[in-house]
């Protein structure tokens, strides 16, 4: 493996290659069109991202962020009473919530919830397994600071897995590129007409 460094952002990049079963490879490269990615290179970047954060949550050691998102009948006796009950006794937890009205009967609502795993995940259970709310799903995230710090008796990350955080710029949108990219990267799927 050689690693070749370029200067696309202030955080250097390092080149490398991988060897994948070329039905592995036609895969990635059906998901690099279906999601809209410029290129590999960026799926996979995002691909390492959700493992650290999955790995985040498994360790259960550090703060992490989770969004809960519910749906649920505003008519629902005392439910409404309920959900501000269960978001006041864990205040420290919960930053804020956005609550929208969906129809007459059925609102949602986003709850961003930050701390440990475990408290985030028992939030989510009680506000889940109320009478009246037809759906709940938590989304986990964690912050890429507390991805990126070494651990306790661990290498720092330069050492482990130089440039695998890199963010993407708030000015370049998933589907851009700053060169072009390689035959049919970027193309769209092709049509059962054609």
């Amino acid at each position: 493996m050689q690693d070749s460094p370029t200067s696309d952002s202030k955080e250097q990049t390092i080149r490398f290659s991988v060897s994948l079963p070329a039905s592995l490879l036609a895969e990635l490269d059906r998901r690099v069109v279906r999601r809209g990615y410029a290129s590999r290179s960026e799926l996979v970047r995002d691909l390492i991202r959700e493992r650290m954060i999955d790995d985040a949550w498994a360790r259960g050691e550090e703060e992490v962020c989770g969004v809960l998102t519910i749906g649920y009948d505003h008519h629902q006796r005392d439910l409404a009473d309920k959900l501000v009950e269960i978001q006041h006794a864990h205040g420290a937890h919960v930053h804020c919530a956005t609550h929208i009205h969906l129809d007459h009967h059925n609102c949602l609502e986003c709850i961003v919830l930050r701390g440990r795993p475990a408290e985030i995940e028992q939030i989510s259970l009680e506000i889940g397994g109320l009478r009246g709310v037809h759906f709940a799903r938590l989304t986990r995230t964690a912050p890429l600071g507390n991805l990126n710090a070494p651990r306790r008796g661990t290498a720092s990350p330069q050492e482990h897995a130089p440039a695998i955080l890199k963010e993407r710029p708030a000015n370049r949108k998933r589907g851009s590129s700053r060169r072009d990219t390689m035959a049919g990267r970027n193309a769209p799927p092709p049509s059962a007409n054609t």
